[in-house]
């Protein structure tokens, strides 16, 4: 097939995607992060600062993170249900 035979007209618009049902999450700016992070440390719950931590570190979704038992979380790894 050469360049004779392609299309002449556009083949795909923008109104072909699909739309979401509502926007992607945004990431939290740094100085919006360090300042979350600085909440958690004083907070009165000292998993707090570690299970943000997690979060960040690895991307797990908040309701996994959520559904963890004390006993998933060790030294250098997490168990995770999927």
């Amino acid at each position: 097939m050469g360049l004779e035979e392609a299309p002449t007209r556009r083949l795909v618009f923008e109104r072909d995607s699909p739309r979401l049902p509502r926007p992607l999450p945004r990431y939290l700016p740094p100085d919006t992060d360090r300042r979350l992070v600085e909440a958690l440390e004083a907070s009165p719950n000292g998993c707090a600062p570690t299970l943000f931590s997690l979060h960040e570190l690895t991307g797990v979704r908040i309701g996994e993170l959520l559904d963890l038992e004390l006993d998933a979380v060790m030294r250098s790894w997490a168990k995770v249900r999927g």
